[in-house]
């Protein structure tokens, strides 16, 4: 049975071994931006007590993956998006580093090199108009180069497609 004036046994460890945990805990960490999604349990592990807030959340913010669902309608996507960030304290906006965007429901890629040279592109040009929106609407108070975008990888033999998260611009490996 827990006390209400016991202290969180987390908080018994050294600050180093907390910043340790917190990584552990946030590098495998992946929220939806989603406007459905609460963004009051996004964080909850930081809630138990105010020193764990102040100490974890830098690390939340920079560790976690958030993750943008499909919609078939971007500017749904922008939507969320702007819902997200906007649901973020300004001071922590910057923090964020990834973001990853599903802007395709397919979890497979026909074709070869150069189905995935175009899709890449396309996507590619997608992400440049959300990042955009997104500057212009936070007043740029988000990091640069934070979406990123699902790209499929093609090898060769169509069994081994694979899926990247990339920001960075087309031709750029």
């Amino acid at each position: 049975m827990a006390y209400p004036n016991t202290p969180f046994p987390l908080l018994n460890l050294p600050r180093e071994l907390r910043e340790i945990i917190y990584e552990y805990t946030f590098t495998t960490t992946t929220v939806s931006t989603a406007a459905t999604s609460n963004i009051n349990s996004r964080n909850a592990g930081l809630l138990t007590s105010k020193r764990t807030r102040a100490e974890g959340l830098q690390l939340y913010y920079t560790l976690t993956t958030f993750t943008q669902p499909f919609h078939p309608v971007h500017e749904q996507i922008l939507a969320d998006l702007l819902h997200f960030f906007t649901s973020i304290p300004t001071e922590h906006r910057r923090l964020v580093k990834t973001v990853h965007v599903s802007l395709s429901n397919s979890k497979g890629a026909a074709g070869g090199p150069k189905t995935h040279a175009l899709m890449r592109r396309y996507f590619d040009g997608e992400l440049r108009g959300f990042e955009r929106e997104l500057f212009e609407r936070l007043e740029g108070k988000v990091g640069e180069g934070v979406l990123q975008v699902e790209v499929f990888c093609w090898d060769g033999e169509r069994e081994r497609n694979g899926m990247v998260w990339t920001g960075r611009p087309v031709g750029v490996e």
